[in-house]
């Protein structure tokens, strides 16, 4: 092969070579980066930052501590299932696991459908403090997110389920020994 035809051909394969890649790039970045923005739920209300600070009080200093030795659990399920009855029909979900019975609190907003979006948080603590936040915060956020959802329930696009749960702070050390697993 002469000098020349070598040439041709190595720059007219750098071109390909450069061409191609550009294209992987470009199509790296349409497919990663979606310029039309997936579709959005507006609501038309903002949270309510006094009923999260209630709730917080309510779990770290009314129904404190929150362990499985104070037999507090059940008073705080039923807390949680007198507020998410405001906002649609609440059900406990009995639990039996090594530590004993206690119960989920669920909500189910949405229409009925194959896909579910499920949003947890846990009620107990870990020790007996009663400063111990635990997951008081996530609990007063289901609540007040319950609240939100709730007022434009109709155009949710999918079944929205609430889970609080207990037991994420069990000593069993089994993960099918705690509320999140059912």
């Amino acid at each position: 092969m002469s000098k020349s035809l070598t040439k041709w051909l190595i720059v007219g394969l750098t071109d390909w070579l450069i061409v191609l890649c550009c294209a992987s790039i470009l199509v790296w970045f349409m497919v990663t980066q979606p310029v039309i923005p997936p579709g959005t739920v507006k609501v038309n209300t903002a949270v309510e930052v006094t009923k999260l600070e209630k709730h917080v009080r309510q779990l770290t200093v009314i129904y404190a501590p929150r362990n499985l030795e104070n037999g507090n659990l059940e008073n705080i399920a039923r807390y949680i299932h007198k507020e998410f009855d405001n906002f649609g029909n609440a059900s406990f979900q009995k639990i039996q696991t090594l530590a004993g019975k206690y119960s989920n609190v669920i909500l189910e907003l949405g229409p009925d459908t194959q896909e579910v979006l499920v949003i947890g948080a846990h009620y107990d603590a870990k020790n007996n403090s009663i400063e111990t936040e635990g997951n008081a915060s996530g609990i007063a956020t289901l609540i007040e997110l319950a609240r939100v959802l709730s007022l434009d329930v109709d155009n949710l696009g999918i079944k929205v389920i609430l889970a609080a749960y207990p037991l994420s702070q069990n000593r069993s050390n089994s993960l099918n020994d705690t509320g999140s697993y059912y």
